[in-house]
């Protein structure tokens, strides 16, 4: 991402104490294998960030 200058200043990433945490309903869990193209739509975006 940096490298791409596409941003002024560098992307970070801040590694924060773990908060409360909530367990995702069943149908979330493991979403990629009962959804091989769940994600596909995100693709489409992504990608416009790194040119």
């Amino acid at each position: 991402m940096n490298d791409s200058k596409r941003w002024k200043d560098p992307v970070v990433t801040s590694l924060e104490p773990l908060g409360k945490f909530y367990l995702a309903e069943d149908y979330h869990q493991d979403y990629l294998q009962k959804n091989p193209g769940g994600y596909t739509c995100h693709a489409i975006y992504f990608d416009s960030y790194l040119k």
